[in-house]
């Protein structure tokens, strides 16, 4: 199944100096004033900047700021503002940390904001050939060096925005400003091939959700599209700016042959999974001092990714996980959060975001927790044998070859988005969001069908158990050709009859193979996702072992663990038709799941 967004949900959730001032025009609106300009990167591209400076002329602490502010940037592809925006009127483009709210609380506490289209989208000039990357990371450098010697600017500058937003900010540390101090970074990418393929699997929500986006934002009439820069020239210099954006590379066009990590784009010869992946690079950000703070959700495609930025990034870093979806922000209030954030890095207020662990996160079931580390496999974890029932290691009882069930199935292609439109409308902004925005999601809300090929495994819950890390499936399978897909998905059936999605991950087969990870990965399994690796000669059995979104979860007494594993031969019409799969369990072939829990005495 392939959810489809609303365009208000597409435009929120998709997932982007050295001048003089180019037809800088200023309006004094309320409580802050805003000019619009271009400024000109290193080879001369002109980006639009709109800035919005703060009246009156004080800093969060209430002093005199003497005409000095510092400054928190957003750089993004979806508009830094649009064209039916009114005068008096802060930009409405996104929800949540790329929506208009932080930009109303951070000019109220003394901050300028500013906010530049990214080149070859919204009124800059430029074209794109990738959709993501190392150009980014130039661009923002130079947009923050000349924030940085502005009069009105103390030189103080952080960057805030969610997806792309976030994502573009761990690129800003590769080629990052002196000027550059604090990042408040939501959902956002470390690998770039992760983002578009699930170990292999492509997703095409993604692409359709971009190209809907970008005709409204670079394509669209004047009163949807986005606004020109002020001035006489404006209208004129947007015109222009569109045309060259004519001449980006269409992200499907793009993405889809690059089926390995590895594979070289054959319009231009690089290897853009490797090239745009921030872990790349890890060297430069294994040693660099801008403070980063990593907003993530357990049910977000990036979640992974996150912890993967914090465990690898050098310089002082806060991790927060809750329980959301893409761009959702409920019951905490992350805005906030990055106020004090920015206070402590570029005002220089000791509140003591400092002295507390650096680790918060919300344990579905439980509640908000704090911790000093993230440990993936929850130091010793649980090893659970896959028989009629799922029985620890080194259990007595006799274990027996899996059962086949035609009671449940899964679908397992909505595991490539799960965004959450089951309960849109209900867990937007909302600090007193609803109890079900902190559940995990019903299975049978995400449309799953019915069929009898899904290898189910259950483990009764006798008490509370806690999960807490990544859990792991080590599945030796019968022989499968290369192009099968498989879906394990792991659920607690709760004593009124409903099934709740835990975690969960998708494999095509020919990703199975492993090698020596090149940055720390948590301990986890590393798919190299090469092409030289899928040429190898499949075994008989064949070992698909796969880390499963992370989670922290408390399961009830009573409930049931179900582990549920799928293999879909796809179709070249889309979708695709589950095939037998036989999971071994005898001597030397024994397939398990390993449980991070908190407490192995649980079990």
């Amino acid at each position: 199944m392939l959810f489809k967004p609303t365009l208000p949900l597409l435009l929120a959730t998709a997932l982007g100096f050295f001048a003089t001032c180019l037809t800088a025009s200023t309006e004094q609106l309320g409580d802050w004033s805003r000019f619009s300009q271009y400024v000109p990167v290193r080879d001369g591209t002109k980006l639009a900047l709109d800035c919005y400076i703060p009246i009156p002329d004080r800093s969060a602490s209430g002093a005199e700021l003497e005409g000095r502010h510092p400054v928190v940037l957003r750089f993004t592809p979806y508009g830094r503002r649009f064209a039916a925006t009114k005068p008096y009127q802060l930009p409405q483009v996104g929800v949540g940390l790329n929506g208009s709210k932080p930009l109303r609380r951070l000019t109220q506490r003394g901050y300028a904001v500013c906010i530049a289209d990214a080149r070859g989208y919204g009124a800059s000039f430029g074209s794109r050939s990738t959709w993501l990357g190392f150009q980014d990371a130039l661009d923002v450098r130079d947009i923050v060096d000349w924030l940085g010697v502005q009069s009105w600017s103390n030189g103080q500058i952080g960057m805030i925005g969610s997806s792309w937003l976030g994502s573009v900010q761990y690129w800003a540390l590769v080629e990052a400003s002196p000027y550059l101090k604090a990042l408040f970074v939501g959902n956002a990418q470390y690998d770039h091939y992760a983002t578009f393929f699930d170990n292999g699997i492509y997703r095409p929500d993604l692409e359709l959700a971009w190209q809907t986006i970008r005709e409204r934002v670079d394509f669209g009439a004047d009163g949807a599209g986005v606004a020109a820069v002020d001035g006489e020239t404006g209208v004129v210099q947007l015109r222009a700016a569109r045309a060259g954006h004519r001449a980006n590379t269409p992200l499907g066009a793009q993405i889809r042959p690059l089926l390995f990590r590895d594979t070289l784009d054959k319009e231009t010869g690089r290897s853009w999974h490797l090239e745009n992946s921030v872990w790349f690079h890890r060297l430069v950000l294994e040693d660099q001092s801008v403070a980063v703070y990593h907003i993530a959700g357990w049910w977000d495609a990036y979640a992974k990714d996150q912890l993967l930025a914090y465990t690898n990034f050098g310089g002082p870093q806060k991790l927060h996980v809750g329980p959301y979806f893409h761009g959702e922000t409920f019951g905490v209030d992350l805005i906030g959060e990055a106020l004090r954030w920015f206070d402590y890095w570029l005002v220089g207020i000791d509140n003591g975001i400092m002295n507390e662990p650096p680790i918060r996160y919300y344990r579905v079931g439980a509640g908000w927790e704090q911790d000093e580390t993230w440990t993936a496999l929850g130091g010793e974890p649980v090893e659970l044998y896959l028989g009629a029932e799922m029985l620890p290691t080194g259990s007595s009882v006799e274990i027996k070859h899996g059962s086949v069930s035609s009671s449940m199935s899964l679908n397992h292609h909505f595991l490539q988005r799960n965004n959450g439109t089951f309960r849109q409308g209900l867990c937007g902004d909302s600090v007193a969001a609803p109890a079900e925005c902190y559940a995990s999601p019903y299975l049978t809300d995400m449309g799953l069908p019915i069929n009898g090929a899904t290898q189910r495994f259950s483990l009764p819950l006798s008490q509370d158990l806690e999960v807490t890390g990544h859990p792991l499936a080590s599945l030796w399978l019968s022989p499968l050709s290369s192009d099968v897909e498989i879906s394990i998905v792991l659920a607690v059936d709760l004593n009124d009859g409903q099934q709740r999605y835990v975690s969960g991950a998708m494999l095509k087969v020919s990703h199975r193979w492993q090698s020596k990870p090149p940055v720390n990965h948590l301990g986890l399994p590393w798919l190299n996702q090469s092409n030289f690796a899928s040429s190898q000669e499949a075994s008989d059995p064949i070992l698909v072992e796969v880390d499963l979104q992370p989670v922290a979860v408390r399961l009830s007494a009573g409930s049931t663990l179900t582990l549920m594993v799928t293999a879909i031969k796809p179709s070249n019409k889309g979708g695709g038709n589950p095939i037998p799969l036989e999971i071994y369990q005898r001597e030397g072939f024994r397939s398990s799941l390993q449980l991070p829990v908190k407490n192995e005495g649980m079990l």
